[in-house]
């Protein structure tokens, strides 16, 4: 028996800071508002051991990307949650929330494209613009769709692009709404940079240690 509970309080010690956590509080980050945790906040996250400590860190993680601490608004947090909900509107599928989807963390992460193209299942080659995605361009795609989403180089200066930036999806079944990001011969690779990116990109207060003491 005191084996057994030996064993017990090992597991107890072994197990993370934030199954301590409130339901609601522990959960904070398991949604779209996961995406954007740096790597520093997550390691920070994982030692949050208890709801006054995990309350502190929302109210910190939220400030540090508040473009204006002295209003009561946030507007970077306002703009996020618009755009869950349109991701959440226009993306959803088979049960699958719209803003966990890949266009969702697309569009929450990088914002709304400047173009779209879309390519239909099965549809005809022909479409010369889209063959360095692949030796056919993925024009003609058996299994699915494919969209194709266009950002000016402008709006991501780390990247140095001179050209349009092109995230391309591809439908893994047909007319299934289910678009993941194609990976196949390095297409999208700029794409992960800037999804890997964008976190750091979004900090205003990087040295802010305490939540502002602003009404909001």
């Amino acid at each position: 028996m005191r084996r057994f509970a030996t064993l017990a309080l090992a597991l107890a010690a072994a197990a993370p800071a934030a199954a301590q956590l409130s339901p609601h509080l522990r959960s904070a980050f398991d949604g779209p508002q996961g995406f954007l945790l740096t790597k520093a906040e997550k390691a920070a996250w994982e030692k949050v051991a208890s709801d006054e400590e995990a309350e502190r860190f929302l109210a910190l993680f939220w400030a540090r990307r508040d473009p204006d601490l002295a209003t009561p608004e946030n507007e970077f947090r306002q703009d996020f949650e618009q755009r869950v909900a349109a991701a959440n509107k226009l993306f959803s599928y088979a049960g699958i929330r719209g803003a966990l989807s890949a266009r969702g963390k697309v569009l929450i992460l990088l914002g709304m494209c400047d173009k779209r193209m879309d390519l239909e299942a099965g549809g005809k080659r022909g479409q010369d613009r889209f063959e360095r995605f692949g030796p056919r361009g993925y024009a003609y795609v058996e299994s699915g769709a494919v969209q194709i989403w266009e950002y000016q180089p402008h709006r991501f200066p780390s990247l140095k692009a001179r050209e349009p930036i092109h995230v391309v999806f591809r439908e893994r079944n047909p007319n299934a709404g289910d678009f993941e990001l194609l990976i196949e011969k390095r297409v999208n690779m700029q794409t992960l940079r800037l999804l890997e990116e964008a976190p750091e990109g979004f900090i205003r207060h990087p040295d802010l240690t305490e939540p502002p003491t602003v009404s909001r």
